[in-house]
């Protein structure tokens, strides 16, 4: 495609170094794009001479996001399927372009020890290369290098929409993941296209919820805020001094329009506590949460900061990186813990902040004291780099 130059593109970001392995991974999800991605392995081929550029490794297409990937795949070229977790273990970079994402499946990977870096790049759409994959990646990280610090100060994060419902997401300590197309450290995993600042929220209903329910669980979720900071304190506190749980303070009313469908998440405690709409995707939430309560379990928020994004594109993967987005299921993906969500459910499923429009959107300081970060749909801090959704 015209302006976009795979070589300098993966170079980039990844930052390979000499005898390093690079892989690209699809599924039969989109023909067009495939043919493409091949195209772009031979042009690395040629371009990335200090690394050796696998063939394109094929494997079916899954059912939904975050399923789990197929143990065999095979070789464009090939003949003989190949362990797909064989081959994982002998790379060290991986983009992975299939229909639905794969990101939780490869990062599980990662956590289990596999070595490689990846790019995750679900339901990439070729028209991305002309929008949301033009941005320069200076502006970007100079947006998070902006946001970051003011992110890692505030306690949380108070919304207003213009139909009137508001939201207020708590992130008392929280650790917080750039997604900023860089790449290049060992274990690292981000979207393509990138531009984004993403966290879990407290995680003290969390806690709560499985102390009832899970109790290896619960045990597990605190050790693994334990971890002492440089002040000598629980990285995040879930407790009060005398034991008491610190419940999460992630609560309001989180409107999404799904095409001409507007839905309405009613948050208590950081859970999904109720859906308003009569229309199919309120539906089809009410019925996952009759299934599986955990699955309204709010796991993420995340500003987004690329401004050639569509707010109105195809794919989620490019909507969240034009505003604001939080999702429900999985927290891992986002540094939170492990959300134990059944196998056959362990998801995450980003909502994009956009329609119904933000009015306004401010972090929350410990003192109280309050600094506008969005007003009317587009962020104010930024200066030059300032930009509304694009629709």
């Amino acid at each position: 495609m015209p302006g976009f130059n795979v070589t300098d593109f993966v170079r980039g970001i990844f930052r390979p170094e000499e005898g390093e392995r690079f892989l690209f991974m699809v599924d039969g999800s989109n023909p067009k794009r495939n043919g493409v991605v091949l195209k772009w392995a031979a042009e690395l081929e040629r371009g990335l001479e200090e690394c050796n550029v696998l063939p394109v490794l094929y494997h079916e297409a899954t059912r939904e996001n975050g399923a789990p990937l197929p143990e065999m795949a095979r070789f464009y070229g090939e003949t003989e399927d190949v362990s797909l977790a064989g081959v994982l273990r002998k790379v060290d970079m991986v983009w992975s372009l299939p229909g639905h994402s794969a990101t939780r499946p490869l990062f599980r990977r990662i956590q289990e020890g596999y070595d490689f870096r990846c790019a995750s790049s679900p339901g990439f759409q070729l028209d991305m290369l002309e929008t949301v994959m033009t941005e320069p990646p200076e502006d970007i990280q100079e947006r998070g290098r902006i946001l970051r610090p003011m992110l890692d100060e505030a306690v949380g994060i108070h919304i207003e929409f213009e139909n009137d419902d508001s939201l207020y997401f708590d992130k008392r300590g929280v650790p917080l993941e750039d997604d900023l197309g860089i790449l290049h450290k060992p274990h690292s995993l981000g979207n393509v296209p990138f531009g984004e600042i993403c966290f879990p929220q407290h995680e003290g209903s969390l806690l709560e919820r499985l102390i009832g329910t899970d109790s290896a669980a619960a045990t597990a979720l605190e050790k693994y805020y334990a971890g002492l900071n440089a002040n000598g304190e629980a990285h995040v506190q879930l407790r009060e001094a005398d034991g008491t749980v610190i419940m999460t303070e992630t609560s309001g009313r989180m409107p999404v329009r799904y095409g001409k469908d507007l839905v309405v998440y009613v948050i208590r405690n950081g859970f999904v506590v109720d859906v308003e709409g009569n229309n199919e995707p309120a539906e089809n939430f009410r019925r996952k949460l009759e299934r599986i309560p955990l699955a309204g379990y709010i796991a993420e928020g995340a500003p987004g900061l690329n401004s050639r994004a569509r707010a109105d594109a195809k794919e989620t993967v490019e909507r969240e990186k034009a505003g604001f987005h939080i999702a429900t299921g999985n927290a891992a993906q986002v540094g939170g813990y492990p959300t134990p969500l059944p196998p056959q459910e362990d998801y995450h499923d980003d909502k994009v902040l956009v329609d119904p429009k933000i009015r306004v959107a401010k972090l929350v300081y410990a003192g109280g004291q309050m600094e506008t970060i969005m007003a009317d749909g587009r962020y104010v801090i930024f200066g030059s780099l300032n930009f509304p959704s694009i629709a």
